[in-house]
């Protein structure tokens, strides 16, 4: 058969069409999967395409990204995903830059097969081919077989029409955007650590920003993320190699492990989630392929780095972005009305860390006897906040059941005075209570200072020790080392709420850079001055 689109171009049956490709001449033959490859891609089918040139097989290989290209019955390139992984291939063919894009239905969705920057795939769940006559520079053919259908139903794409689309496509008309990406690392609860950033950057219209939803260690699902995020009209995408290593900025949250994954080539920041746990030699000890740009520290662990002499230029003090949202709700006048048994009362906020095999966790020492104190005493109220993770330990270690959860949350309903909150996020609680209450190597600890409200350290007293990370906060703090003298501490505030309260102001102001609800705005202003002397800026100014 002569090259030719009007002959392949009346082919609609997967078998002809693949055979009669078989006979071509200088023409790059390329195929990428959207969704999936499908129940229904056969042996017989997968036996056409390695006639082809393509040498991986292809069947039972459901929800799986797959890019390949073939050129006179030899591969030129070809890679197959994992499960719901997105691939992503580019080769230049003598004159010809070619770069194809697979990405299943869990990841994306997508199928591209760019020819000379021209997107020609038909884009429909199954294989998407499009054929290019590398002689005659042209594209004979755009088609797509429903591999995941009995019927293996064809579409076609008409050519005119897909240089139309290219043509109008907004990605090629609007002004070009700043790539930027927003790791969301840990549990749901933790959206308000990168809220305000992520709000920053999403605000300014130089910039498509999007939250990689990074898979919760202990509870909940990426999905979960995406959903949430959704509800803000914030886009929430699942982690993607080729993404992140072509974004222009990424901004990541980590604890210890997840820099190893970003391979971002041009700006690169780091901004610790957590306001106690200090990474910071462990973040610029980073692998080989991984550069970062800046470590974005509060004055706590700020103050840490210079007393380890780890101080670099790397390393800048600019704040963090979990006090904005603590900041913005103080503000807010709002009352849940389911907590209306708690108005007008000294309340007290009791939060736990996680962890349970840790000294630092308190919670099995004295609950039984803080609740008691609390149903003995109606003129005070109790906000309840275990954290999360702490209760999924307890469910996952089998040491409560879902019915003790339920029985405990019933406990709190029926209280006069006492609330178990579980709202997304701590501010609330923060905003409501007149004294806080936590473990000593909690974030809380820190966090809750910005409240300028008594608080009281819990310490084990059953002969576990557990050293303070910042002796110089929680040593500034009341401290109660058995349950009298969390009681004494539940007394001492009833009788004056501003009891031990210039002690915490003391401490606020060394331990916290800002508190004014700009942190976040404070970053990514930062990080875009760093990226533009660097890169320029799209306007043109220098």
């Amino acid at each position: 058969m002569a090259n030719g689109s009007v002959e392949i171009r009346q082919i609609n049956e997967i078998h002809a069409y693949l055979y009669a490709l078989q006979n071509l001449k200088d023409c790059l033959i390329a195929v990428a999967a959207k969704d999936t490859l499908g129940f229904c891609l056969t042996e017989d089918i997968n036996a056409e395409l390695q006639k082809l040139g393509f040498t991986v097989t292809l069947t039972k290989m459901h929800w799986r990204g797959f890019a390949g290209a073939v050129l006179d019955g030899k591969a030129v390139f070809e890679r197959l995903g994992e499960k719901d992984q997105a691939v992503c291939e580019e080769k230049g063919i003598a004159d010809t830059a070619l770069k194809i894009v697979s990405k299943p239905y869990n990841n994306g969705n997508l199928a591209e097969i760019c020819i000379n920057g021209i997107n020609y795939a038909v884009n429909r769940r199954g294989l998407n081919i499009v054929v290019y006559d590398l002689k005659k520079k042209c594209v004979m053919d755009a088609v797509a077989f429903d591999t995941h259908a009995k019927e293996l139903k064809i579409t076609r794409e008409d050519l005119t029409k897909i240089l139309y689309r290219n043509k109008v496509n907004l990605d090629a008309i609007l002004p070009s955007k700043i790539e930027v990406r927003i790791f969301w690392e840990g549990e749901v609860h933790l959206w308000n650590v990168i809220k305000s950033v992520v709000y920053a950057f999403h605000a300014d219209c130089r910039f498509h920003t999007a939250v990689v939803c990074w898979i919760p260690p202990n509870y909940g699902t990426a999905q979960d993320k995406i959903e949430r995020l959704k509800e803000l009209n914030i886009e929430g995408v699942l982690y993607d190699p080729q993404d992140i290593e072509s974004a222009d900025i990424v901004i990541t949250m980590p604890r210890n492990r997840i820099m190893k994954i970003i391979t971002c080539k041009k700006m690169v920041a780091a901004v610790p989630m957590s306001l106690v746990e200090d990474f910071t030699k462990e973040l610029l000890d980073t692998p080989e392929n991984v550069h970062l740009d800046y470590l974005i520290l509060d004055k706590l662990l700020y103050d840490q780095a210079e007393k380890n002499n780890l101080l670099c230029p790397q390393i800048k003090l600019i704040g963090s972005p979990k006090f904005d949202e603590i900041y913005n709700k103080l503000k807010e006048t709002e009352f849940p009305d389911k907590w209306g048994k708690i108005k007008g009362k000294t309340v007290f906020l009791w939060t736990t860390d996680h962890v349970w095999r840790s000294a630092n966790v308190t919670f099995d020492l004295y609950a039984r006897k803080i609740f008691e104190y609390f149903e003995r005493n109606n003129d005070v109220a109790l906000i309840f906040r275990p954290h999360p993770v702490y209760i999924a330990e307890m469910l996952n270690e089998r040491f409560w059941t879902k019915e003790d959860v339920g029985r405990l949350r019933t406990y709190f309903e029926n209280t006069a005075n006492m609330i178990w909150d579980e709202m997304p996020d701590y501010s609330m609680a923060y905003k409501t209570a007149d004294a806080v209450i936590t473990d000593v190597n909690c974030g809380i600890a820190v966090s809750a200072l910005a409240l300028l409200k008594p608080m009281c350290i819990l310490r084990r007293f059953d002969g576990q020790s557990c050293e303070p990370l910042f002796p110089e906060i929680t040593d500034c703090l009341y401290n109660a080392g058995s349950v009298k003298e969390c009681m004494d501490f539940f007394d001492r505030v009833r009788e004056d709420k501003t009891y031990t309260c210039e002690q915490v102001k003391e401490v606020f102001e060394k331990s916290i850079h800002y508190f004014d609800g700009q942190n976040g705005k404070r970053i990514k202003d930062f990080v875009v001055e760093e990226y533009f002397k660097r890169y320029g800026r799209q306007d043109g100014n220098s």
